[in-house]
């Protein structure tokens, strides 16, 4: 479950031991890793100064404080104080007061649309990139990636947490019922057989990922319409449909379609997780991010389980948006710049002993990808995968991804909170799709009228 290397140069700066005992220390119950820790004690201790804090949105809480309590055992630092912020609107909120309150903060989850405003802000490392390991590791991770943790003027300030994107999923038992062959390659094609998956007795064939969140429709409407080519955004940061009809435009109609001919479900809206309806076994497609597949072939959480199979996202150039939220380091922090960065590199990158400690337990417990290609390339990695998705696939939709630059303007998340419920407000028909366009294009006009554009 890790990845080798050879002649690395700063194997076991620290360690007194062998990688081997390390490694057996990070996988062994409490008393026993404490005791192997001990075993691996630090030749050239780092700085102790602080209690080392970081905050984080809720996402498996109990693998991030059980990651930072292995290494603070390691390097002997104090327990590191955490806090997982529920809620990914609120968790923004949160670390913008934390940080006009003065608190210090060492390290902490970020998403592209938030890096530019704590940067401007001034609450944020500008240094990462300088640092020799961050230097080694940069050329391995996809250029997509590096884009979304960089700032305006191009300086990577981020780190790899972990990256993917959202992709379609199919029921292969439906399409035996309703004598599919095979999965569309046009959104033409998507709905011509979520028609005939009716016809067959399935009520609701889609599980859209419309939930009114950002990373829920304010993603699956990026995802769907860069498949026809249209980033709604030119690169002038205007929208594409100011001036006429464009596939996002289409892409709105045709939602509004599914919706009254109940391709998708009267609730889709407010569908918290797609995959736990998905599993039930009740639907034919789902769109979902692509580590929750997963949990599709999970015999333990769904009931078609080994009948679930990811492929392109139809469309004109079957191109995506691809997402990689980050770590980022607080400029004032509870630690020396050596301990931080030391914290840095065992979440972000391959430790001291040649281990990818986090990013591997991420992609085999939970199927998180990363940006990093040594790890995404790595036998252990694809075997894994390969045992709920067919990785070639896979492979083939994130080399389509593409950065999604407008969410580094300043004014991006207004201009998207407000979207998210014109776009509600249009499928259900409560909405012209003319005075939709309309508020789109106004609501980024005064958005722009308050922040900068850069």
């Amino acid at each position: 479950m890790s990845v080798d290397y050879m002649g690395r140069r700063d194997f076991f700066k620290k360690a007194a031991g062998s990688a081997g005992l390390l490694s057996a220390a990070m996988a062994a119950p409490g008393p026993v890793r404490s005791y192997l820790l001990s075993e691996v004690s630090a030749q050239d201790a780092l700085p102790v100064t602080g209690t080392p804090n970081v905050v984080v949105w809720t996402y498996r809480p109990d693998i991030v404080q059980d990651n930072l309590t292995i290494w603070a055992d390691l390097n002997g630092q104090p327990a590191p104080q955490f806090a997982d912020i529920p809620g990914v609107y609120d968790y923004a909120n949160v670390i913008a007061a934390k940080f006009l309150g003065g608190e210090k903060i060492d390290m902490a989850y970020c998403h592209s649309d938030q890096l530019n405003r704590w940067d401007k802000a001034g609450w944020l490392r500008q240094d990462i990139e300088q640092i020799d390991w961050v230097q080694e590791l940069k050329p391995a991770l996809h250029p997509w990636g590096v884009e979304n943790m960089s700032t305006f003027e191009g300086n990577m300030i981020g780190l790899p947490y972990w990256a993917g994107t959202k992709y379609l999923i199919y029921n292969d038992i439906h399409f035996e019922q309703a004598g599919i062959d095979a999965p569309p390659t046009t959104w033409e094609e998507f709905e011509e057989q979520c028609t005939q998956l009716q016809a067959a007795g399935i009520a609701n064939p889609y599980i859209p990922y419309w939930r009114k969140d950002f990373w829920a429709l304010g993603w699956s409407m990026f995802v769907e319409s860069y498949s026809d080519g249209d980033y709604i955004f030119t690169d002038d940061y205007e929208l594409t449909f100011k001036d006429g009809s464009t596939p996002f435009v289409n892409m709105l109609e045709r939602w509004k379609r599914w919706y009254d001919a109940g391709i998708v479900p009267p609730d889709a809206f407010d569908i918290g997780d797609p995959t736990i309806r998905f599993n039930t076994g009740e639907h034919s497609f789902c769109m979902n991010d692509d580590y929750s597949h997963k949990r599709n072939n999970d015999p333990e959480l769904s009931t078609i389980a080994g009948h679930a199979h990811n492929f392109l996202n139809p469309g004109a150039t079957h191109e995506t948006t691809a997402i990689s939220p980050m770590y980022v380091f607080g400029k004032n922090s509870n630690l020396e710049p050596e301990t931080q960065n030391d914290l840095a590199r065992f979440f972000a990158y391959r430790y001291t002993d040649g281990e990818y400690h986090v990013a591997m337990r991420w992609v085999l417990e939970e199927g998180l990808g990363t940006i990093d290609t040594n790890v995404m390339n790595d036998p252990t990695v694809r075997e894994s995968f390969a045992e709920w998705r067919d990785v070639d696939i896979y492979d083939e939709q994130l080399a389509l991804g593409k950065p999604r630059n407008v969410q580094k303007q300043l004014w991006y998340p207004e201009w998207e909170f407000k979207t998210i419920a014109l776009v509600n407000e249009y499928v259900i028909g409560n909405k012209s799709l003319e005075d939709t366009l309309n508020e789109m294009i106004s609501n980024l006009e005064g958005a722009k009228a308050i922040y900068p554009t850069f």
